[in-house]
């Protein structure tokens, strides 16, 4: 009998979280490339994490304000007005927060994205969406006047390369484009003759990584979209529903995408068709690294201090011809800025500080086994030449080693 009553307490219980739950409603947004982290501040106070560049959270019905985004380092600070209602999705879309150095302001730019709103939501917050019974409901927020946008995007485009800010030159070879917010694109493979390239669109272009002087190049954008470069600008490819693709990677012969979820995509045909291949790192995917070496692409998770929660440790090298894959034992200490590097038939990757030393990490593919090598002088990057490994070093002694790091010697 007493089980009874508990059993009953607890679905009552439950029901009524159900019920209360039912009652609310979705907000949902995404952030162009210059916000990804933070804190969300809704009616004055911190509402959730914008993790990646989206966010979503659960709001009671009703009219709300989202106030700011918080980071340790900056903030911004706005107003947008809008309202929940009960199972709904209300989307802001996409958000661009730019500054406009003639009026001496900041203002945002809203971008309506039912694609991306769906895929996130179903992937990241499947329970909040199942509660979702109604179409996705965009506010009546201010969005800029196109004339703002235009003069905005005349006056990025006019300014000369020595203005443009390196950081945000994208993709292995950064001197090539320039891109920014509101879709603007600038063709900077010809440092004398600077021009803008007609995107279409207001989300910034992104060009996929490629090998040099492979043609003709392709983008993707906040929206996981696909673009081809044509004589009349960024022309879009139509993708498989099921192709979500957030980064990538082109040769002469292979048009590589990855997803969100780490499943990969190649098409021979510069995206007509595309083969979808499901990886292992899907399992415990959070975010992997991509890096072209010679001798094919290198994919893994990003682990760093991560390590404990992955149960298929695993990374691949991929055949920049076919596609084909080769699967290998994973380091435990990848970061996002690692560089990986051949020679011979062993891999290197970046040197890693561990406390007060450094170590150089090499796989040997024969036993499928990383190994450490501790460094002589621990502020030092690395440079490969033929079958040397020169240490580069910003204090003390350079160095360098004929048989991956087994001896050193020091350098005049």
């Amino acid at each position: 009998m007493k089980f009874l009553l508990v059993l009953l307490a607890l679905l009552t219980c439950s029901a009524h979280a159900k019920d209360a739950l039912s009652d609310k409603g979705i907000l949902f947004f995404s952030t162009a490339f210059n916000w990804k982290f933070g804190n969300v501040i809704i009616d004055g106070e911190p509402a959730g994490q914008l993790k990646n560049g989206f966010f979503a959270t659960t709001l009671e019905p009703g009219v709300h304000h989202l106030t700011g985004i918080r980071q340790h380092n900056k903030s911004t600070t706005f107003s947008i007005v809008f309202e929940i209602k009960p199972r709904t999705v209300t989307t802001l879309g996409t958000l661009s927060f730019l500054n406009d150095s003639v009026k001496l302001r900041n203002f945002y730019v809203f971008t309506k994205n039912d694609r991306a709103t769906a895929i996130y939501l179903q992937k990241q917050h499947a329970d909040l969406y199942k509660l979702a019974t109604q179409p996705f409901y965009y506010p009546p927020v201010a969005f800029e006047e196109p004339e703002t946008i235009r003069n905005y995007r005349l006056s990025k485009n006019s300014r000369g390369l020595d203005d443009l800010n390196n950081e945000h030159f994208n993709g292995t070879y950064r001197n090539d484009f320039y891109s920014d917010d509101l879709g603007i694109l600038l063709d900077t493979r010809d440092k004398n003759n600077i021009s803008p390239i007609n995107t279409h669109s207001l989300e910034r272009p992104i060009p996929v990584p490629a090998d040099q002087n492979v043609a003709p190049r392709h983008f993707l954008n906040s929206l996981q979209e696909l673009f081809q470069l044509t004589n009349s600008g960024l022309q879009k490819i139509d993708l498989p529903s099921t192709v979500h693709p957030r980064t990538g990677y082109q040769s002469k012969d292979l048009l590589m995408l990855e997803g969100h979820n780490a499943d990969l995509y190649f098409s021979k045909d510069l995206g007509k068709n595309w083969t979808i291949i499901d990886t292992p790192i899907a399992e415990d995917y959070t975010e992997t690294i991509l890096y072209p070496t010679e001798k094919g692409l290198i994919y893994g998770p990003i682990t760093g201090n991560n390590w404990n929660k992955y149960k298929k440790r695993l990374g691949f090298i991929i055949d920049k011809s076919n596609g084909n894959q080769t699967q290998i034992n994973w380091s435990k200490y990848v970061l996002p800025e690692s560089k990986f590097y051949w020679v011979g038939s062993q891999l290197l990757m970046d040197p890693v500080k561990l406390g007060n030393k450094a170590f150089l990490f090499v796989y040997n593919p024969d036993k499928d086994k990383w190994s450490e090598v501790r460094l002589p002088n621990r502020h030092c990057g690395i440079e490969v030449v033929s079958s040397n490994i020169n240490l580069k070093c910003a204090e003390g002694d350079n160095f360098t080693s004929p048989d991956i790091g087994k001896t050193w010697a020091k350098q005049s």
